[in-house]
């Protein structure tokens, strides 16, 4: 016949209908219960532990650059508004509003254009020189023995060892020294 069920004895068989129940009574298994439950809330406190360590010793942290940290007078703006002078939208422009008397003779040699102060810029013209070296933007440019820096425009393409007429006007370098800012610089055909 049908075999009898006793309650309060356990039974190893799967499909046994006590068997859940008693099952989750068992110490081991209320044991992996807690410890699953338990372990993620510990790895969270842990995580949240290392980051609060991390952002307690991390150092000063710097805020966004200031015109205070601008090199040179780039980005700087100055109490009191605005420059007042407008842009210049041309060579002859920049040459005019840079104090340059337009009507003065224009330096002639590399060797004038090297003894110029680099607080007074001067107009200069300069015929048949040679590209010694040519860097970037900036193109060296020699007569004899003497040498000068000339700041290109951007359409001109000297090559090195060419000669070249220069039309420009005298600035600083930033270094102490004079170079030439070019207006025009033209090939010169033979």
């Amino acid at each position: 016949m049908g075999t009898e069920h006793n309650p309060n004895e356990l039974s190893h068989r799967l499909d046994d209908p006590a068997n859940p129940p008693e099952s989750l009574l068992k110490p081991e298994v209320r044991r992996a219960a807690l410890m699953s439950y338990l372990g993620s809330v510990i790895v969270l406190f842990a995580v949240v532990g290392v980051a609060l360590l991390y952002w307690a010793n991390r150092g000063p942290v710097r805020d966004a650059p200031t015109d205070r940290d601008a090199v040179g007078t780039v980005g700087l703006q100055l109490p009191g508004g605005g420059n007042p002078e407008r842009p210049a939208t041309s060579s002859e422009d920049e040459i005019k509003y840079r104090g340059i008397d337009p009507s003065s003779q224009p330096v002639t040699t590399i060797a004038n254009a090297l003894s110029i102060s680099p607080a007074s810029p001067q107009r200069v013209e300069l015929s048949n020189v040679i590209v010694d070296r040519l860097d970037g933007q900036t193109v060296w440019v020699r007569d004899a023995d003497a040498r000068i820096a000339v700041v290109a425009p951007r359409d001109a393409a000297p090559r090195e060892g060419g000669h070249v007429n220069v039309s420009g006007t005298t600035e600083p370098d930033g270094q102490g020294a004079i170079r030439v800012r070019a207006t025009a610089m033209t090939p010169v055909r033979k």
